[in-house]
């Protein structure tokens, strides 16, 4: 049996992921004509890996035999359709942060659990390479 901390270390994991500005980028159409070929790659391969870190856990707590938390998405992200990308940069950056912490602070609630901790460290590992595009991004503009 799955100890309680385990899903429900995921189950904050999830919610911050469904929370993040990120996953909401392509469905909201703002204008990114002014990045490089290369940093729109970059822009789609984040919102790519967001949206697998999402269904991975969600996958990993059904394995587990939980009931993964409703998908709630966050106020904030009905407010980014048609900006600039340049006026969206720091706040995706700054939700880059607040979901690069959330998996920080849950991922030592996930050491008695091999496969969860794996994730975790995964999308870890993502969430810093992420957080480094965006920055040099943001520095070029």
């Amino acid at each position: 049996m799955t100890a309680p901390a385990t899903i429900d270390a995921l189950a904050d994991c999830y919610e911050a992921e469904c929370r993040s500005l990120i996953g909401h980028l392509p469905n909201s159409s703002p204008f990114i004509s002014w990045l490089g070929v290369a940093d729109q790659a970059v822009m789609r391969r984040i919102v790519a890996d967001e949206t697998s870190h999402e269904r991975r856990l969600f996958d990993l707590m059904l394995e587990l035999d939980s009931s993964p938390p409703p998908a709630i998405r966050g106020t904030e992200t009905g407010a980014i359709a048609y900006l600039d990308i340049r006026a969206l940069l720091p706040r995706i950056t700054a939700d880059k942060r607040r979901l690069l912490a959330a998996y920080e602070t849950n991922a030592s609630r996930l050491a008695a659990d091999k496969r969860a901790s794996a994730l975790v460290s995964s999308i870890l590992d993502d969430e810093r390479r992420h957080l480094a595009e965006l920055q040099r991004i943001e520095k070029v503009q």
